[in-house]
């Protein structure tokens, strides 16, 4: 093997040759922006479901209300979370950091966060649990 690859070596690279291309400016933009906008709209369904509380008289309803924003808050925390890391690994791209490895197993990660996010909202939401009444017989087959 020549040059490009002495003693057969690959060379496995996450930050780009140009730093300024523009799908780098691209994400760098987009991420903090949609950063921003679910910190916002998380704020501002709070704001609604805690509204929502103080109307309702209730204890039953408190209740549901305030497991409904607990699961919406946990939600949103699991989904910012990982665009922070990301953000964070964007950001140790421009120095020379040893936290290069973590380009490989990023996708990974960002997969499983879409099915965490997914799965926690669907078992936790008090919309979509299922009452069950159990019905007791005393008779004895």
């Amino acid at each position: 093997m020549g040059d490009p690859l002495p003693f057969g070596s690959i060379e496995l690279v996450t930050v780009p040759r140009e730093p300024w291309a523009p799908y780098v400016l691209i994400e760098s933009s987009v991420y903090p922006c949609i950063l921003v906008s679910l910190i916002s709209i998380t704020l501002l369904t709070s704001l609604k479901v805690r509204k929502r509380r103080l109307f309702l008289v209730s204890s039953r309803a408190q209740k549901t209300t305030w497991s409904a924003e607990k699961t919406l808050l946990i939600t949103t925390m699991l989904i910012i979370l990982p665009i922070l890391a990301n953000q964070l690994f964007k950001f140790t791209d421009y120095f020379e950091c040893p936290l290069h490895f973590f380009g490989i197993v990023r996708p990974l990660l960002q997969d499983a966060r879409s099915h965490v996010v997914t799965c926690y909202f669907y078992w936790r939401h008090p919309m979509f649990k299922r009452k069950i009444e159990l019905i007791r017989s005393s008779d004895k087959f």
